[in-house]
């Protein structure tokens, strides 16, 4: 797009929707919410994604592959017991639970000792003193006692306990919620975004009625599969 030709009103929009995607970015970061950030993505074949080469939605297009799976997981491989059903595509009655005559296989049998059920995590909670609950882990050798007793007070002040996780203030989430409020709000802004999603579903419709038999068709191959 020829940039002489951007009106100050279409790069205030611009802007304001680059604003948001940076707020988006921001609190699915602090929330741990992206690839990665989660214990449970790491199955001991994905070892997570280094920092910088991924975005919320996963690892960045233009990246290098090699670099993106050439770290070693934090995480110890989460075991998934008992083991998911197979897809419907691919279920058998022998792979079934429990039979139509009440019967239970051997091989499907549950077995509670192969479960791991975590113990006791040295993390404590409490609300600070912006009324926001934060989670602390040891200080100085010791962890942050929970319940909190008066003594406690004392020795684990505000200025000695550093949070684990950096948590938004409840100002600075309020300021960044009205801005968003602001944006989904402003006329010019609702009806760019209102065309913008009526042009990507003339796109889409144009590449459904292209592809439509050939996705049937493929669909049918995996299916058979």
């Amino acid at each position: 797009m020829d940039t002489t030709k951007i009106t100050p009103e279409l790069a205030r929009i611009v802007q304001s929707f680059q604003k948001c995607l940076e707020l988006r970015d921001k609190y699915i970061t602090k929330s741990l919410q992206r690839l990665g950030d989660n214990p449970r993505d790491h199955d001991g074949v994905f070892h997570g994604v280094n920092e910088g080469l991924a975005d919320v939605s996963g690892v960045k297009p233009d990246v290098d592959q090699s670099l993106a799976a050439s770290l070693n997981s934090p995480h110890d491989p989460w075991v998934i017991y008992p083991k998911p059903p197979p897809p419907h595509w691919h279920f058998a009655a022998k792979e079934t639970v429990i039979h139509a005559d009440g019967r239970v296989t051997p091989v499907d049998q549950f077995d509670f000792s192969q479960c791991q059920i975590p113990g006791n995590h040295e993390w404590e909670f409490e609300i600070d003193d912006k009324g926001v609950y934060q989670v602390y882990t040891a200080v100085d050798g010791n962890s942050a006692p929970f319940p909190p007793e008066e003594f406690d007070l004392i020795l684990f002040s505000a200025e000695a306990k550093k949070p684990l996780f950096d948590i938004p203030t409840i100002r600075e989430y309020f300021v960044d919620l009205d801005y968003v409020l602001g944006v989904i709000s402003d006329g010019p802004t609702k009806s760019m975004a209102y065309r913008r999603l009526k042009y990507l579903a003339s796109k889409f419709e144009m590449y459904s009625l292209l592809n439509e038999f050939q996705e049937l068709a493929d669909m049918k191959v995996r299916g058979d599969n």
